[in-house]
């Protein structure tokens, strides 16, 4: 994967916020990681900031992927046989927590405990799509939060950045592109770097990129599950969901809620927005994305408070 293939390997190479840019170059200068949350949208870069800050500082490093194995038990045997040996080279060794809002309430309870045994020689970095499913006594006081959220003047030289790093991966990989194509892509991800990428290498299989990608990145087809909705068909409601569920979930519950008013009664709109912001928040913590997006869509088909136009 080239997101993998590509990933930075050091600082300099991170497409970041320039504040943020200069906080990471002091943990450099002073050769210290201390324990901290990286909070932001998914894809902006947190996972590889931490990995490419350790690789740089030569620092040891244990990545634990919070969503697939974020349990107590992971607490209690990886990570404790990890942070309480000292590493070869006598560097300070980093824990990294990804996507720690995965963890459960209970896990992140005992988190605190393990932060404070370990300080001496182990970092805990976590990072995090919503900063409000981690308790605050880790972000308050333990590992305190660092958003990756660009500024409004942030935002033209790191769209040029990614556009420049994009174009350097296709010509390694001996792709040609339209340079305007690439430009609209990084447009229309931003700042998920990481999405503009996979669809990049995705589309590479035709053997270039060009506007046909494009057309194969069009809104997802809202209107066909509307349909399936307003005619109570399961069927096809759940045949719509494995066709669509490969794109990214939240593109779609937001472009449900954008078009909202187009194929709702306005008195059906509150509810609407309720059902919706409680099936984000499950969707952020689920591991099987299909199944959460059947059942918000199959709650709407079946309340009395939704009215169809």
């Amino acid at each position: 994967m080239w997101v993998e293939k590509y990933r930075p390997k050091s600082l300099g190479e991170c497409i970041l916020p320039a504040h943020l840019k200069a906080v990471f170059q002091g943990f450099v200068d002073s050769d210290l990681v201390p324990n901290m949350t990286f909070g932001g949208k998914p894809g902006i870069g947190k996972t590889t900031t931490i990995k490419a800050l350790c690789n740089q500082m030569d620092l040891d490093n244990f990545l634990v992927p919070c969503s697939e194995n974020g349990n107590i038990d992971t607490l209690r045997t990886d990570i404790r046989g990890y942070a309480s040996t000292v590493s070869i080279n006598g560097n300070r060794k980093v824990v990294i927590l990804d996507e720690a809002d995965g963890l459960t309430k209970v896990t992140q309870q005992a988190l605190r405990t393990f932060i404070e045994e370990f300080s001496g020689n182990c970092s805990f970095v976590l990072t995090v799509n919503f900063v409000n499913q981690v308790i605050p006594a880790l972000i308050d006081s333990r590992c305190p939060l660092i958003e990756f959220k660009p500024t409004k003047e942030d935002k033209p030289r790191m769209a040029k950045e990614m556009h420049k790093r994009i174009e350097t991966i296709l010509k390694t990989e001996n792709i040609p592109y339209d340079n305007k194509v690439i430009a609209k892509l990084v447009t229309k991800y931003f700042p998920d770097f990481r999405a503009t990428l996979m669809q990049i290498q995705k589309y590479s299989a035709t053997g270039r990129i060009d506007d046909g990608i494009l057309a194969c990145l069009e809104d997802i087809p809202i209107k066909q599950v509307i349909d399936a909705l307003k005619n109570k068909n399961f069927a096809d409601t759940r045949k719509w969901v494995s066709n669509n569920i490969d794109n990214e979930p939240h593109r779609i519950y937001r472009q449900l809620f954008d078009a909202c008013y187009e194929f709702l009664e306005p008195r059906s709109i509150p509810e609407f927005v309720l059902i919706l912001a409680e099936y984000l928040d499950q969707s952020s913590r689920s591991v099987d994305q299909e199944i959460v997006l059947l059942a918000f869509l199959t709650r709407l088909m079946a309340s009395e408070d939704i009215n169809f136009k």
